[in-house]
């Protein structure tokens, strides 16, 4: 039994002999299985230019990853460095802060000092001052009380 069939490499009609034949000639067939193997290796190349393109891309992304890394890790020093820096320049305003309120506290207590021993010479004064009255008035009643006495006209 034959069959007619057209043929997959050529397009001519030809008269197979089985179900399963493709190809009118073993020059068809030959040439078709050259055609496979260079389609196949032209394949194999795209794919290996494929596979070259994405380990170039896969090796750049690894590079920019530890870049980005890098710089994370930098810009986390820098605000650390930044953050100690500024704790140490409060720290050191605090510092100045205590500093200047225990002069200011100084300076009250002994200008307090001063205001009480000026308001106590004030009131020694005022007591000697007081005193020196009684004295004088003292003075003068004993003056008075020695005097004689004179007779009355």
């Amino acid at each position: 039994m034959s069959f007619l069939k057209d043929c997959d490499r050529c397009g001519n009609e030809f008269e197979a002999q089985r179900d399963s034949a493709k190809y009118c000639s073993d020059s068809c067939k030959t040439l078709a299985c050259r055609s496979r193997r260079a389609e196949e290796q032209e394949l194999a190349e795209r794919q290996a230019v494929i596979h070259a393109a994405n380990e170039k891309n896969r090796r750049r992304l690894e590079e920019m990853q530890a870049n980005f890394e890098k710089s994370k890790a930098e810009a986390q020093a820098r605000q650390e460095l930044f953050n100690q820096e500024k704790k140490e320049r409060e720290s050191k305003e605090q510092h100045e802060r205590e500093l200047k309120y225990e002069k200011v506290k100084a300076d009250r207590a002994k200008l307090h000092a001063k205001r009480m021993h000026e308001v106590e010479r004030t009131g020694n004064m005022i007591a000697l001052g007081g005193l020196g009255a009684f004295g004088m008035l003292n003075y003068f009643s004993g003056l008075l009380n020695k005097q004689p006495e004179r007779p009355e006209e």
